[in-house]
């Protein structure tokens, strides 16, 4: 998921996501590690048209936005004209 390379598998993510959410689950310590590292990646707001279409949960559509908005409140100025049109969009 974080190899923006690759094609982005919202399927894995969603999995991550519900783990991260399930109190008892023995690898959510690791899943809220890996999505904080989603989200400091510099270039997973990329990705946010993609989780957002493609996630069938609620909480990782969530996700994306909030990945969204941080590269809005933070990159804007440094984000090509052209993509912050299709982000306006």
């Amino acid at each position: 998921l974080l190899n923006t390379s690759q094609p982005f598998d919202c399927s894995l993510l969603d999995q991550i996501i519900l783990i991260a959410m399930d109190g008892s689950h023995p690898q959510r310590a690791g899943a809220n590690e890996f999505l904080v590292r989603m989200k400091e990646h510099p270039e997973m707001w990329k990705r946010a048209d993609a989780i957002l279409e493609g996630s069938t949960q609620l909480t990782t559509k969530f996700f994306g936005l909030q990945v969204l908005s941080e590269a809005i409140n933070t990159h804007w100025k440094v984000i090509a004209q052209e993509q912050r049109e299709g982000i306006r969009n």
